[in-house]
Formats: structure tokens, sequence, C-alpha cells
């Protein structure tokens, strides 16, 4: 995990008391098929195989993506336990293998506290191609 220490410096606003604006991003969950798979369906209980690259959310990015955070990797889970955060269950439920996806997943189906480079209440955006499913 990467540690960043943040130091105040000159310039900027002088009203110290400004709130710093929290990043906006779409109300929902968003689920993109970039390409629709043709093999066996992710559902509950199966194990997933799935590649994917993490984003922070940005609306002036390609396809809302920004600073990539992690990835491209590989990452093996069971669907419909909770292994995962809640909005990255919901947007791979019902992929087919061989499918890509983009799933933007706002703060409340994400980490809303942040975590490692996330920061609190941020929008992330994944792309996951599912590679294999098996019971």
């Amino acid at each position: 995990m990467l540690a960043v220490a943040v130091t105040a410096c000159g310039g900027g606003d002088d009203n110290p008391t400004t709130p710093t604006p929290t990043p906006q991003g779409p109300a929902n969950l968003v689920i993109e098929d970039l390409t629709v798979g043709t093999g066996a369906e992710a559902t509950g209980g199966r194990l997933l195989t799935v590649n994917y690259v993490l984003y922070l959310y940005d609306p002036a990015g390609n396809g809302g993506r920004g600073r990539q955070l992690e990835g491209p990797a590989q990452f093996p889970f069971r669907q419909g336990t909770n292994a995962v955060i809640r909005g990255f269950e919901l947007g791979t439920a019902g992929m087919l293998v061989g499918g890509i996806r983009r799933i933007t997943i706002p703060p409340d189906l994400g980490y809303p506290g942040g975590q490692g480079e996330i920061p609190p209440n941020s929008w992330i955006v994944f792309d996951v191609q599912l590679v294999s499913v098996v019971d």
C-alpha cells in the first residue's frame, strides 16, 4: 500500500473556510457492455475469474476513466458471497465469459470512506473482462 503525506503550501483561496467541492459522478451504478460474451454466465455462487483495470472516475476522461489505480490484473472471486464491493458484485452479475464491461460505481457501492489511493466519496470505474466461470 502506498502512503501519501500532504503538506500545505501557499497560494490558492485566501478563505480557509471555503469547502472543497465533493467530486460528482453518475447518481447510480452504470453498467456498459463493451463486448457481449458468448460463454458461461456469471451467476450467484459460481467462481468467476476476471481481468480488470481500476480507475478513478473523471467525467472529462475517456469513458469516465481518470487516473489508473490498479491493473491490468486477474482476480478470482465467488459471485454472490459479498467477497467484493457491492458495485463490482452487481456490475459483473449476468456477464458471459469473453464479455467486457465498464462499471462506474458510486461511493455508496464502492469505498465511501476511501481506501488506499481512492479518496473518500469517490466514484470509481472498472473495466472488466470475464475470463472463466466455474461451479
